[in-house]
């Protein structure tokens, strides 16, 4: 008789049964890597990319913070442009050195 086992490879949680196998949610979470830069000769050069992929139980994506009801609840944040950053981190060390809104 063949078993199938079903296993988190975050915390290493397992489960055989049905019933364990709906108590796990397992479901693939994939992390990947870019990476590009700018050079004098190239306007934007593309580094190499990188993605790994892995089995999560649904504690260990809500952990992570990747279920679809989280996402849904935290949308994206704007994309900023370099002044707007820039200004806000000039405020943030301004109201640190001279002690405004304490």
């Amino acid at each position: 008789m063949k078993i199938e086992t079903h296993k988190c490879d975050l915390c290493g949680k397992q489960a055989t049964s049905k019933e364990g196998k709906a108590e796990l949610d397992l479901a693939q979470v994939i992390v990947g890597l870019s990476q590009s830069y700018y050079t004098f000769a190239a306007p934007q050069v593309h580094g190499g990319h990188k993605e790994w992929t892995k089995d999560a139980c649904l504690a260990c994506r809500t952990r992570l913070g990747v279920t679809h009801d989280q996402i849904k609840a935290n949308p994206e944040t704007p994309n900023l442009t370099l002044e707007e950053v820039l200004r806000e981190i000039m405020r943030e060390e301004i109201e640190q050195a001279t002690g405004a809104n304490r």
